[in-house]
């Protein structure tokens, strides 16, 4: 049922072109993904050495104990779920330099890393 929608593309001309262009900036879709990953994995080492060990509050979870750990705090960061609670609870268990952590990730993997994706596919339609 789902593969049923891929017969849209059959008949609408347009929206054929469109996926058309995004197929051929897949390349570089694919760059700007490892480049997160990347990037994703250097936060989470970083926070793991710095932050691992701290007690929270309240939950600790999530937290940078473990490495799992790590990747879900930053995750979360990166998606800004939640990071707030994280954030001040990493603040407040070590020291007030662990917002300027959780700012940088915000600052380089949200409005940085992912608005590059944007421009990949503003640069597919030119």
């Amino acid at each position: 049922r789902v593969l049923r929608l891929f017969k849209v593309f059959k008949y609408l001309r347009s929206l054929r072109k469109i996926g058309a262009l995004l197929l051929n900036a897949a390349a570089s879709f694919a760059a700007i993904a490892a480049l997160i990953v990347l990037f994703w994995l250097v936060f989470a080492v970083v926070g793991l050495h710095v932050f691992g060990g701290i007690v929270l509050d309240r939950y600790p979870y999530p937290n940078f104990d473990t490495f799992l750990n790590a990747l879900v705090s930053t995750f979360n960061t990166l998606t800004l779920e939640n990071y707030q609670w994280t954030m001040f609870a990493t603040a407040r268990g070590g020291t007030y330099g662990a917002v300027s952590f959780f700012v940088a990730w915000i600052i380089i993997g949200k409005y940085i890393l992912l608005t590059l994706f944007l421009a990949v596919t503003l640069e597919a339609f030119e």
